[in-house]
């Protein structure tokens, strides 16, 4: 059983077609081809950074808005009769597109991973420090929830909050993770993905900076470089005070083709809940291919988590865990 919401009424493909430039127009209503078609609506074009924005129609995440860019519009199935672009407009898209869809990686530097370590290491001993003086959550409980109830402790999610506003990075965390729990991609995201690839961390592979202001204040590159090294620390330090050095996580991918192993996306998304990874990997029904895995994951791949995070714990329940990529790793 899923426990995601869908529509079991929902059209049945055959009354939409396949997303098109003709498409990027504001109005256009489709949906995504996701396995469960979330209904969606173009609400921004962008000609300066060559993107288009949706505003999603139903399911959990209703009213979120996503943006991608104009390449990606092919990710959608559009209403046959819609609104369209003419020919002229269509060519104007594609020289937007032949301008900005390029690729760029950023390797990491092996002096610069040590360093971010070194930091990570000694940040953890203030922040163990803190968490002895300041938490609740280990005061009073110290016991990280059953996964299977997919729901943090508010106990150790408002120590959290206490402890990045104390770094003056709230701003940055409830903006990052809002997005990342709707849609983790987008320029707001692609700033982590490229600073922490300089930290030494995780190569960069993606697409080039379509937004000139993304490092602009407050999404410096140092402010972000605080946000990413505050979390890791944090977290490791909590599993540290609760004598964890990995946590069993699992994941549930599900195809309507081959499936493939994870990609370079900075991210990997995972779970504690086994009966959430078993509906991921059915998302797709008989028809497709699924598969569950499970393995106990080092702390340190460890990036954000349900168990701290309020925004996991909001519109979708799905005790998620999300990891740093490991080219070593293809599973996890």
């Amino acid at each position: 059983m899923s426990i995601h919401q869908s529509d079991p009424d929902r059209r049945p493909d055959d009354e939409f077609e396949t997303g098109a430039l003709t498409h990027l127009i504001i109005g256009a209503a489709g949906r995504l081809l996701d396995a469960r078609r979330t209904p969606v609506r173009i609400v921004e074009i962008d000609d300066r950074t060559g993107q288009f924005t949706v505003e999603i129609c139903a399911f959990e995440d209703v009213g979120a808005r996503w943006t991608l860019p104009y390449e990606d519009v092919g990710r959608f199935q559009f209403e046959k009769d819609g609104p369209a672009n003419d020919v002229g407009r269509v060519r104007e898209i594609e020289a937007i597109i032949e301008r900005l869809d390029r690729l760029m990686t950023i390797p990491c530097d092996g002096d610069a991973r040590t360093e971010t370590q070194r930091r990570v290491e000694d940040d953890m001993q203030q922040v163990r420090r803190w968490l002895r003086e300041h938490s609740t959550f280990l005061a009073e409980s110290g016991r990280l929830p059953d996964p299977e109830q997919r729901a943090g402790d508010g106990r150790l999610i408002d120590d959290f909050a206490r402890f990045i506003k104390g770094r003056d990075l709230w701003d940055l965390e409830d903006a990052f993770a809002t997005t990342f729990v709707s849609a983790p991609f987008g320029e707001l995201i692609k700033g982590h993905r490229i600073v922490i690839a300089e930290l030494g961390l995780v190569p960069y592979e993606g697409k080039i900076i379509r937004d000139e202001a993304m490092f602009d204040a407050p999404w410096s590159r140092p402010r972000r470089a605080e946000h990413i090294l505050a979390r890791l620390a944090f977290i490791g330090a909590l599993a540290a005070e609760l004598g964890i050095d990995r946590f069993t996580l699992y994941r549930g991918v599900s195809s309507a083709g081959p499936l493939r192993g994870p990609r370079n996306e900075t991210f990997i998304s995972a779970t504690f809940s086994r009966t959430a990874a078993e509906s991921l990997a059915g998302a797709h029904g008989p028809a497709g291919t699924g598969t569950l895995m499970r393995q106990a994951v080092p702390i340190e791949r460890i990036f954000m988590t349900y168990l701290e995070t309020i925004h996991m714990n909001r519109q979708y329940r799905e005790a998620e865990a999300i990891l740093l990529f490991d080219e070593g790793n293809q599973r996890f």
